[in-house]
């Protein structure tokens, strides 16, 4: 069984303290875990506070290269990595390969953009006057990540953070700590300098109100849970750090009467089922205009039921298991909950057992005719759990769409460009698709949240603005006297 220790200044140790990751599908041990001591998360912060100086000063491109580095070593290592995100997170191999791609697309992506990171010179409203901008490195900053895609979205605020001149304390998720010490493992093997980059498992609470507290952290970069962010964002408001938050979503998925309903059916069952719906984007609200509700719940719920929901190792399974037991009984709560409470329970099981010994394994579930204001249409459920809601049209699904305190994606399918473009206007939240599921982000655009899903951007150029600090520029040429008004 794997060891998965902290890093600290460049060093591994064992501690005291230790607990196991298991494998969702099978319930078998993955890694023994070892959890940082106070004492441990207080070095990590010493020795991210020291690497800075030095790292600071290196040249961007320097820097950019060992990004570089790292990307190589994943592309060399790919199916590897694919097969212990499967088994460790429960996602299908296919999905962990594709996750894999991804981060090694970001590495490149901030390696690539790398001499776009410069100055900006403004014309000086006085002669001889030379006036410009830089952008400067803002100190440490602190990585948490979640579970669902445990491989490529640290890369998301690590990759920039390092490449602006930034070192990192990272805090990957207790339950794929295993994955997160694989991405420990990369940056060493690419000779990332001694405490550039700082790894930490344990109890995410304590680890984070110790970093957070030292005011040599400069910055927080969080994605997880809407409670636990808005714990974090409360410290952060005592040092008026920078920070960004991405706190999930309630994503609302807008079918027209003349929508091209296959594509819409298609794309939307992966949208609500890959990752077993343990997505930010997942498309977990549908609302479909009544002219042809019937006809898209029909054919929606047709292919749920064909989904073959197994273990991710094998090549028939198109849907995995939920990664923990503690995100197997919330999303069941909501399962057991909804039905008793009379909702209809198109497609799934009413009742699961609350200790499962054979696998976190939950059925493609289907609610219809789900009332908007109902906890199944109002709160993130984190799993394969769709809710279909009948609309009066364009109007009605806009309202519904914004009826909720989440704002992170949304999505439309129709032929009308003024009904996609009155969408993209009106619903409020930080990404749109069009004719397109509510997944597929990119890293070449923003990636961002409003409301409840969370504050700042991820991904794009607009990283530079994230981890570093203008100062601006006056230098007077002429070398010459001038008079002054007194």
């Amino acid at each position: 069984m794997k060891e998965i220790m902290p890093l600290i200044n460049g060093k591994s140790e064992r501690t005291k303290n230790k607990f196991a990751t298991l494998n969702p599908a099978t319930l078998e041990p993955i890694a023994d875990v070892f959890m940082a001591d106070d004492q441990q998360i207080k070095d990590s912060v010493n020795s991210a506070n020291v690497a800075f100086e030095e790292w600071s000063k290196l040249n961007i491109t320097k820097r950019a290269e060992y990004l570089k580095r790292v990307a190589d070593l994943i592309d060399g290592e790919r199916k590897e990595i694919a097969v212990l995100i499967t088994q460790e997170q429960g996602k299908p191999y296919k999905e962990s390969y594709n996750e894999v791609n991804n981060a090694y697309k970001v590495l490149y992506y901030y390696y690539g953009e790398t001499r776009r990171t410069t100055s900006t010179v403004v014309q000086s409203e006085q002669d001889t006057i030379f006036s410009a901008t830089v952008r400067r490195p803002l100190g440490i900053v602190f990585v948490v990540t979640p579970f669902n895609s445990p491989f490529s979205i640290p890369f998301w605020n690590i990759a920039p953070a390092l490449l602006h001149g930034n070192t990192v304390i990272f805090k990957p998720s207790s339950v794929t700590a295993a994955v997160g010490g694989k991405i420990s493992e990369l940056f060493q093997k690419a000779e990332l300098p001694s405490g550039v980059i700082n790894t930490l498992h344990g109890e995410a609470s304590r680890i984070s109100e110790i970093i957070l507290n030292d005011e040599r952290c400069k910055f927080l970069a969080f994605t997880g849970g809407s409670e636990v962010g808005n714990r974090l964002s409360e410290i952060n408001g005592k040092f008026r750090r920078r920070q960004i938050l991405e706190l999930g979503g309630k994503d609302p998925a807008i079918v027209l009467s003349d929508a091209d309903i296959e594509l819409a059916v298609s794309s939307l069952l992966f949208a609500s089922f890959s990752n077993a719906g343990q997505r930010c984007t997942a498309g977990s609200r549908i609302l479909v205009e009544r002219s042809v509700y019937d006809v898209f719940c029909e054919k929606f719920i047709n292919r749920a039921r064909n989904i073959k929901v197994g273990n991710g190792m094998e090549k028939e399974t198109m849907m995995g298991p939920v990664a923990s037991l503690k995100q197997y009984r919330t999303v069941t709560s909501y399962i057991t909950d909804g039905h008793e409470r009379g909702i209809d329970l198109k497609l799934g099981k009413r009742e699961y057992p609350t200790n499962p010994d054979k696998g976190y394994f939950i059925e493609p579930t289907v609610f219809s005719d789900v009332d908007r204001k109902d906890p199944l249409s109002q709160e993130e459920i984190f799993g394969p759990v769709v809710s279909l809601i009948p609309v009066d049209d364009l109007n009605d699904a806009i309202e519904v769409a914004n009826c909720t305190e989440y704002g992170l994606v949304s999505a439309i399918y129709t032929k009308d460009l003024q009904a996609a473009f009155r969408s993209i206007d009106q619903i409020d939240a930080g990404v749109t698709f069009v004719n397109q599921g509510p997944t597929g982000i990119e890293y070449s655009l923003p990636y961002l949240g409003t409301r409840k899903s969370g504050f700042g951007e991820e991904l794009g150029l607009t990283s530079i603005n994230n981890y570093t600090k203008t100062k601006s520029i006056y230098i007077d040429y002429s070398y010459s006297r001038r008079s002054f008004f007194w």
